[in-house]
């Protein structure tokens, strides 16, 4: 009994630490983020569709964000549209009515998430969730998370 709990935990193991190698994104800190970002919103998904734009052999989709608060950027946007590849693992899904906060930056003429799935921070019930920064838990309350980006945007312009 011993010898296969040993083993199972042996599996699991390597089971995470080869998906953890195999990811493509390279996990930035919140500084890192802020600094790459053009713009950090907060708001929520309205419509999410297909293009027939591509890159390479992989398509494009489209999720439009309507902006609640902007952290970072013009602040006359009201919405914006952002370019994603649903068919690479490392970008995030996005659904109608998706709230998060989005680290954005233009990347070849398309606005993108910055570190593809690491751009996305899920907003349920006050808390930030499935947060993919270094040195980060991957959920805290979002007032803290929030202000921890006000606090790395003003270091940004300080260090400008």
């Amino acid at each position: 009994m011993k010898k296969i709990f040993i083993t199972l935990v042996c599996f699991l193991i390597i089971f995470i630490f080869s998906s953890i190698a195999s990811s493509k994104i390279a996990l930035l800190s919140l500084s890192d983020m802020v600094e790459k970002a053009e713009m950090i919103v907060i708001g929520k998904v309205v419509g999410v569709e297909e293009t027939n734009e591509k890159q390479e052999e992989f398509s494009f989709s489209k999720v439009t964000i309507k902006v609640e608060k902007i952290l970072k950027g013009k602040q006359d946007t009201k919405s914006i549209d952002v370019y994603f590849l649903p068919t690479i693992e490392d970008e995030p899904n996005f659904s109608l009515d998706d709230k998060g906060i989005f680290f954005i930056h233009k990347y070849q003429n398309k606005y993108r998430l910055v570190q593809g799935i690491a751009g996305k921070i899920n907003i349920e019930n006050d808390e930030a969730k499935n947060i993919y920064m270094l040195k980060q838990k991957r959920e805290q309350k979002l007032d803290s998370f929030v202000h921890e980006i006000e606090e790395a945007l003003e270091k940004f312009k300080t260090k400008k």
